[in-house]
């Protein structure tokens, strides 16, 4: 956006000049304010020009450490390519002082100074969109996603938290503690495999997990897998860039009724005994809390929409997207697709952390592990791995031995295989491997006896 936008807005003028006055007149009285402003406040985020000017040489003056009155601020505005002269800057900042506000609402000034941008944003965004939509009527597609990585441009930025005390945060710490102690609560979200559930700790609140192996090692089954166990009591959603939901249906009641994907295709040929049991699966499958997206090809700013979306209307509790390497990048050119993954997971991360919950990104690891004698993968192998090794919280690596020798009798006639999950990162817990077993033909995970 342009820094000098008001000519966009004259026909619909979307601002709240008693709140710019009242937030630039505490700002004058008393510029140690500035310090609660600087990092919330742009100097666009104000509507009248000259109201923006006040700000940017009042904001000048504090990040250079000069202190500054109302005469000093009115020389120094009076000297600016502004044009106009001492006199009126005088009765400017006369009427900013007159209107100032209350030192007790300086949040709520700054957040309506916000909103207000936002929504002029927003107002120029639709009306380009308008004119996007006459002048490409043969490309609807660049239309919609033209709109969608706007929006997101838009509301990708939210306004930082303020600084807690600490004194209040070891409260709610022992709180927390005493929950424990009398009910035996859990931090994190158990996926029912004792001996992953120990090591991890749960999928805790506000987590970027990542889940990686080399294609056909086990990505999806696992995260499927977890969101059928967590999924009676917590609300999930699956955003699957690569498999329809059909197929993701099918691997569900397969799972549950031990009966073989291949088995599924041919349900002609069934016994009464597996047709029952998959009717019972269904009706199980049912009751689950899973919200389930197949869209291919989805840009990074629809994701975000759609699972900002989805959690304001359902309160989710976590997310799972299959996989990282499929979303695509808004219409931005990066020099390499490492740096638009990189910039990918750092949106994920933070949407995590906007909205409280955990979120699990499947990724690809790199031919590096097939290039090596010891195949069992580490972090390095994650593919554009420099971003997503740093942001993630919790870095899971799957390795099946069956694998890598498969021309071993005692591997080749197993239906059942070992599976190793290995927990390279894990920034709020242990680290290790836990042993499960997987049955391929049916994708269903179970501890290892």
């Amino acid at each position: 956006m342009q820094t000098d936008d008001t000519n966009y807005y004259k026909d619909n003028e979307i601002y709240s000049k008693e709140t710019e006055k009242a937030i630039l007149g505490l700002l004058i009285s008393n510029p140690t304010l500035l310090a609660k402003c600087s990092g919330k406040l742009k100097i666009e985020h104000f509507f009248n020009y000259d109201y923006r000017l006040v700000y940017q040489t009042l904001l000048d003056n504090f990040e250079n450490k000069l202190k500054i009155d109302s005469t000093l601020l009115i020389d120094l505005l009076s000297k600016s390519k502004s044009g106009k002269n001492t006199n009126y800057w005088k009765q400017l900042i006369f009427d900013i002082l007159f209107d100032k506000g209350i030192e007790s609402n300086l949040s709520e000034y700054i957040q309506t100074i916000q909103d207000k941008k936002q929504l002029r944003d927003l107002n120029l965004t639709l009306k380009e969109s308008i004119k996007n939509i006459y002048e490409n009527q043969n490309n609807p597609q660049f239309v919609i996603e033209k709109i969608e990585g706007d929006i997101f441009s838009i509301t990708k930025d939210r306004e930082l938290k303020d600084f807690v005390n600490i004194n209040d945060l070891t409260n709610t710490y022992l709180d927390k503690l005493e929950k424990i102690k009398k009910s035996g609560y859990q931090e994190g979200i158990r996926v029912k495999l004792n001996q992953f559930d120990n090591l991890l700790g749960g999928f805790k609140k506000s987590e970027f997990i990542v889940l990686a192996g080399r294609p056909s090692m086990g990505k999806t089954a696992v995260a499927l897998q977890f969101i059928f166990n967590i999924s009676n009591t917590k609300k999930v959603a699956l955003f699957s860039l690569e498999m329809p939901s059909e197929s993701i249906i099918q691997r569900f009641i397969s799972n549950d009724s031990m009966v073989s994907q291949d088995e599924l295709r041919n349900y002609d040929n069934l016994n009464q005994n597996k047709l029952l049991r998959i009717d019972n699966s269904i009706s199980t499958l049912k009751k689950k809390l899973i919200w389930i997206d197949d869209k291919a090809g989805m840009k990074i700013g629809e994701l975000i929409w759609k699972i900002r979306k989805l959690h304001s209307e359902a309160q989710l509790d976590i997310v799972f997207i299959d996989y990282l390497q499929l979303i695509e990048s808004e219409n931005i050119r990066y020099e390499s697709r490492q740096e638009s993954i990189s910039n990918i997971s750092r949106i994920i991360k933070s949407l995590a952390r906007e909205l409280n919950i955990p979120i699990v990104a499947l990724s690809q690891l790199s031919r590096k592990v097939e290039t090596r004698e010891e195949k069992r993968p580490m972090m390095s192998d994650l593919r554009e791995s420099g971003a997503i090794e740093q942001d993630a919280d919790v870095v899971l690596l799957l390795y099946r031995p069956k694998y890598y020798n498969n021309k071993d009798d005692d591997f080749k006639n197993s239906i059942v295989e070992e599976l190793e999950i290995i927990i390279a990162k894990n920034r709020n817990g242990k680290t290790g491997i836990a042993n499960l077993d997987i049955n391929m033909e049916i994708g269903k995970i179970t501890s290892s006896n």
